[in-house]
């Protein structure tokens, strides 16, 4: 296996853990208000909707790698 699908499975994986670790904060959102907790289980969901969606641009990222193309992270530089 090469370095390049490595990295794509590990992100993957990552990808894979964030989304159960919402599924069930979510479920506590589904519940009914508990003061702190609903306000601190929303503050949790929000951190894990952004690492979702910074692992979905990684996964892109190295999918783009693989194909033989240069980074998506540096071809957003370069137009800086």
């Amino acid at each position: 296996m090469s370095q390049k699908n490595e990295h794509l499975e590990t992100l993957t994986a990552a990808r894979t853990m964030a989304v159960v670790a919402r599924r069930k904060v979510a479920q506590s959102l589904a519940g009914p208000d508990r003061g702190a907790h609903t306000e601190n289980m929303r503050d949790t969901f929000i951190k894990l909707q952004n690492i979702i969606e910074s692992l979905d641009r990684a996964i892109a990222d190295e999918e783009q790698i693989a194909k033989g193309g240069s980074s998506v992270v540096i071809n957003i530089r370069d137009r800086e």
